[in-house]
C-alpha cells in the first residue's frame, strides 16, 4: 500500500489528467480553423512530453498522444473540405487582377509535411 502522501499525489494527478482530457475533447470538437486544430495538436504533443518528463505514467502519455491524433484527423477533414491553390493559379492571378486564387498551405499556416500527415491520418482512420 502506498503512503498517504503518495496516494494523495496520485489522485491529484489523476484528477488533473481527467480534467485536461475533457477540455481537450471539447476543444477538438470546437476547432473551426486549421490553425486552431494545429495549435491543439501541438499542445497535446507538448502535454505528452510534459507527462513523460513528470513521470505521470504511460496512461497520461497515451491520452495526450490520442488527442494529438484526433486534432490531426480534424486537420485532415478540414484540408479535405477546403479548396487549395494548385500550381497554375499563380499565373492566372497575376494576369487578371479580379481573379482570386484559393489560399496556399503557407497562407493557411501549415507546412506541406503537416498537410500530408493530417490527410494520411484521416485516410488511415477512414480505412480502419
Amino acid at each position: 500500500m502506498l503512503p498517504l502522501r503518495a496516494r494523495a499525489r496520485f489522485y491529484r494527478r489523476r484528477k488533473l489528467l481527467y480534467g485536461v482530457q475533457k477540455l481537450a475533447a471539447v476543444y477538438i470538437l470546437k476547432a473551426l480553423s486549421l490553425q486552431a486544430a494545429k495549435e491543439l495538436k501541438d499542445l497535446a504533443l507538448t502535454a505528452a512530453d510534459w507527462a513523460r518528463r513528470k513521470g505521470l505514467g504511460d496512461e497520461a502519455i497515451q491520452y495526450a498522444r490520442e488527442y494529438a491524433v484526433r486534432a490531426e484527423r480534424k486537420m485532415g477533414e478540414m484540408l479535405q473540405a477546403t479548396e487549395r491553390a494548385d500550381g497554375g493559379d499563380a499565373q492566372r492571378t497575376r494576369l487578371h487582377d479580379a481573379t482570386e486564387s484559393p489560399p496556399t498551405l503557407t497562407e493557411l499556416g501549415i507546412t506541406k509535411r503537416e498537410s500530408s500527415e493530417a490527410q494520411l491520418a484521416l485516410c488511415a482512420f477512414d480505412r480502419g
